[in-house]
């Protein structure tokens, strides 16, 4: 046998090899993927996932709304599909992030919630309403009301799903601030006024221009002047112009 036909049958060989490979990883591929046949759904268990932190709703409200979509679960046969429907309904409710569906093997169907988390809360004569950690719009809920910034004023909601939702995570994300601002008044030219939990009440902090600038300076103030800074010496503290900080007296 000369040195080409070798060659040639080794070639042939790693071929052969490869190709077996790759059909015997196929096979086990089909053979574990699972499929899910019709089941026949003898009892319901609904799942706060989220529920010690999270009280929006309750496992009856999502049943009660199940119900209200005419959807039958009980002795109900479902596959897939059908469980997929089931989801996309419970995602309609408007304190709901999340659902999943699943079966255990005693034809308990399992449905997995996850509720919206809010930000803030914006407090206005028209609307009020939750901003989530989605940027979106959430309403009240009739059985909680999450402890989160206030916001009032006359703002639109372009604004508080934008450049104030921006300036709230990053007051949650400094701890000095997360425990110091309570509540953020809006002007009508989107200027804001924020109030605080202790010290000097209010601050005139003016637009959201260079603001993470603005709270650095104005938190090296409180760092260097506590004892004018958390007392009633002064009535307001201004940050409104670049660079400097105004203090008004409180009138005795």
């Amino acid at each position: 046998m000369n040195d080409k036909t070798r060659n040639i049958l080794r070639i042939a060989g790693l071929a052969t090899a490869i190709g077996l490979t790759l059909l015997y990883g196929l096979a086990v591929a089909w053979y574990c993927t699972p499929v899910m046949r019709e089941v026949t759904c003898d009892s319901l268990h609904i799942v706060m996932r989220d529920g010690k932190e999270l009280h929006f709703i309750t496992e009856n409200d999502v049943h009660d709304f199940i119900t209200s979509q005419h959807i039958h679960v009980i002795g109900m046969t479902m596959n897939i599909e059908s469980m997929h429907r089931i989801e996309a309904c419970i995602e309609e409710m408007n304190m709901v992030k999340r659902a999943e569906c699943w079966f255990d093997n005693e034809g308990c169907l399992i449905i997995n919630i996850w509720q919206r988390t809010p930000v803030f809360r914006v407090i206005g004569s028209q609307h009020s309403y939750y901003v989530d950690s989605q940027r979106t719009r959430m309403p009240f809920s009739r059985n909680y009301t999450a402890y989160l910034p206030v916001v009032s004023g006359q703002l639109e909601e372009s604004f508080a799903v934008n450049e104030l939702y921006d300036f709230i995570v990053y007051l949650q994300g400094n701890s000095f601030w997360k425990n110091h601002v309570g509540q953020i008044a809006v002007k009508n030219n989107n200027e804001l006024v924020l109030g605080t939990k202790s010290g000097v009440s209010r601050i005139e902090f003016g637009s959201l221009d260079h603001y993470e600038e603005k709270l650095r300076h104005l938190q090296a103030w409180y760092e260097q002047y506590p004892d004018k800074a958390f007392s009633d010496e002064y009535a307001s503290v201004n940050v409104k112009y670049k660079g400097l900080i105004y203090c008004k007296r409180t009138e005795k």
